[in-house]
């Protein structure tokens, strides 16, 4: 069965109205931010369901009789007002989110355009009613935790395609395995690579466009293996030295500029540099990547905040037309976790994240896939402790172009990701 479309079954129109009675928000508010809610609670399901002592805890509470499966056929009855409601399920949406509830609600209140505190009734109101409906089918499968979690994960992709932009991200789905075994990838992201010292950017995977890639690929196999035929048959010369991997064997603390980083578009960023804050935190940063230039923009009392000082990111990678991020790059991950570093050292200091698109397809559709990129980082920079009053998040389609769009690398400069210091 589809636990997703039994859900909706029972958000029917005359749910929707009495909850926005309740709520004083518009119905089609309501029921956007319910269909966000739906999967998302069932997200945290699967999230939890995933480690033995998450199915176990899951399973002591459908084995107490609280969500047996009653919940849905009496589902108006958690309508009877919001603070019944809250009293409900209040408890459920924290014990599955934990410290991330705040960040999904914003993120959802954002999605549908209501009140967070409405968005937060509407959790409690859900999560027993999602909670009902999978006890129902352990109750009347006979499932056991391993049962309730395949019965989870056969739903995680029709589970993943109905969240809002940034939830899956941070619920972590994208690092569940699928039931095939593969590691499933996360939402919207572009391949890795180098990108310009004033404009880094995003760009979306095109294997056409990165044809060099795989030249260099092919010429360093055929030098390798020249080289390992040539070792089989000659001693090594005098004083030969060993090559090791210069970026693993090098401390942080003696780092050059021989070490060369490239963007997303294949520019040199400049070689990696160290940075130690006050707490003891170190990272390692391109000398011409977004996170130096960031750092020198908050760091410098001299320069002043405005709306038109853009950080464009160069390490990000979304999957083509998608807003999901590709953690198996070689820069997401860490271009990620050193703007929170910075942001941590930098309390005070707050962001908006900027998404834009080239004018290829349909404009309203780009505008979306680029406000969809934008919340997806700012999810992932609050799923690694960045407060969400600290950060705002807004796609601009192809507003705003850098370059031009009559070439595919000026249309690759205009898909990117931004960043703006709101407050330092």
């Amino acid at each position: 069965m589809n636990l997703l479309e039994t859900l909706k079954n029972h958000a029917t129109p005359d749910l929707i109205g009495k909850a926005a009675a309740i709520l004083g928000e518009s119905e089609p508010g309501v029921s956007k931010a319910v269909g966000g809610i739906l999967p998302t609670v069932l997200g945290g399901l699967l999230g939890k369901s995933a480690t033995t002592g998450g199915a176990s805890e899951l399973m002591d509470m459908f084995s107490s009789g609280a969500y047996d499966g009653n919940i849905p056929d009496d589902v108006s009855g958690l309508l009877d007002g919001a603070t019944a409601a809250a009293d409900t399920g209040g408890g459920l949406p924290g014990s599955l989110f934990g410290d991330k509830i705040a960040g999904i609600s914003n993120l959802i209140s954002s999605f549908s355009g209501i009140k967070g505190s409405s968005v937060s009734s509407l959790l409690a109101m859900a999560a027993p009613l999602v909670m009902g409906v999978v006890g129902r089918q352990v109750a009347s499968q006979g499932l056991g935790a391993t049962g309730l979690q395949s019965l989870l994960m056969s739903q995680k992709d029709s589970i993943a395609a109905a969240l809002p932009a940034g939830i899956g991200s941070m619920l972590g789905l994208g690092s569940l395995p699928d039931m095939g075994g593969q590691t499933a990838g996360d939402v919207g992201g572009t391949a890795a690579s180098t990108r310009p010292a004033a404009t880094d950017y995003v760009q979306d995977e095109n294997q056409n466009s990165n044809w060099w890639l795989w030249l260099l690929l092919l010429a360093g196999l055929v030098f390798g293996v020249f080289y390992f035929l040539r070792g089989c048959n000659n001693e090594p010369e005098t004083g030969a030295v060993a090559v090791t991997d210069t970026v693993a064997a090098t401390p942080m603390d003696t780092m050059t500029v021989a070490e060369k980083i490239l963007s997303v578009t294949g520019e040199d960023l400049g070689g990696m540099t160290a940075k130690t804050f006050a707490d003891g935190t170190e990272i390692r940063i391109p000398e011409r990547g977004v996170e130096s230039r960031l750092l020198a923009f908050i760091e410098d009392s001299s320069r002043v905040v405005d709306k038109t000082t853009w950080f464009d990111f160069d390490r990000l990678l979304f999957d083509t037309g998608k807003a999901t991020l590709k953690f198996d790059s070689s820069g997401t991950e860490e271009q990620l976790a050193n703007v929170v570093a910075i942001l941590k050292a930098h309390p005070q200091a707050g962001l908006k994240i900027g998404g834009y698109t080239d004018n290829t397809g349909d404009a309203q559709a780009n505008m979306k896939l680029s406000g969809d990129r934008a919340k997806t980082v700012m999810a992932e920079l609050m799923n690694r402790g960045i407060a969400a009053n600290r950060l705002a998040a807004e796609g601009y389609g192809d507003q705003y172009a850098v370059a031009g769009n009559d070439t595919e690398q000026g249309r690759a400069k205009n898909r990117r990701v931004s960043l703006r210091v709101t407050r330092k």
